[in-house]
């Protein structure tokens, strides 16, 4: 196995998919390159949102998932982060 440097966006997503982020392998750079459309939604809506969104298209919460009063991602953004996900190939983690 190979260790990587935890980039933030990384570790972010990795929560909702670990077995992709510890086996996944490639390198740094080209999976800093992947993820940089998923890390222009963190820093547009804030990562806590954005996984939130994540979490709920991978059909591991109900949407709305944050409590009063964070609100989630309005529609348009909400669909953009479906678009990513799909781009990214990110599928929930199968239960164990």
């Amino acid at each position: 196995m190979r260790i990587v440097p935890r980039d933030a966006g990384c570790t972010r997503i990795a929560g909702n998919n670990p077995h992709h982020a510890v086996f996944g392998g490639g390198d740094v750079t080209t999976l800093a390159n992947r993820l940089k459309p998923l890390r222009d939604l963190f820093a547009r809506y804030g990562s806590l949102r954005v996984i939130a969104a994540v979490a709920e298209q991978l059909g591991l919460v109900h949407r709305p998932s944050l409590p009063p009063p964070i609100r989630g991602l309005d529609d348009a953004a909400y669909a953009r982060v479906g678009d990513v996900i799909d781009a990214l190939e990110i599928r929930a983690a199968p239960n164990r």
